[in-house]
């Protein structure tokens, strides 16, 4: 399902919430080797998808593999949950962040 979700990103549709709820939800249970094995050249989509979870998953940490990071050579988990949390505060933040 995931393999099949990660392809259907258009302007209209798509499907990437899904599958972060699927990883949120299934996570270690999920056969990584195959879905990266069905993938091929095309990880980049779930490389994507992965990069997308981590940033909004206070869990990413327990739920992919950190060979499964390695193999789509993402960084290692590796920030802290306060420094994450500053870093997301300040992204959402819609004031000027630099000084003129």
């Amino acid at each position: 399902m995931i393999w099949d979700k990660l392809y259907i990103v258009q302007r209209d549709r798509c499907d990437w919430p899904s599958v972060l709820n699927l990883i949120q939800v299934a996570g270690m249970e999920l056969d990584w080797e195959h879905l990266l094995g069905r993938l091929g050249g095309d990880s980049p989509l779930l490389a994507g998808a992965l990069s997308v979870f981590r940033w909004i998953s206070r869990d990413h940490e327990t739920l992919v593999p950190g060979w499964v990071l390695e193999r789509l050579k993402l960084p290692p988990h590796t920030e802290d949950e306060q420094n994450r949390e500053e870093n997301r505060a300040r992204f959402l933040d819609s004031r000027p962040w630099f000084v003129g």
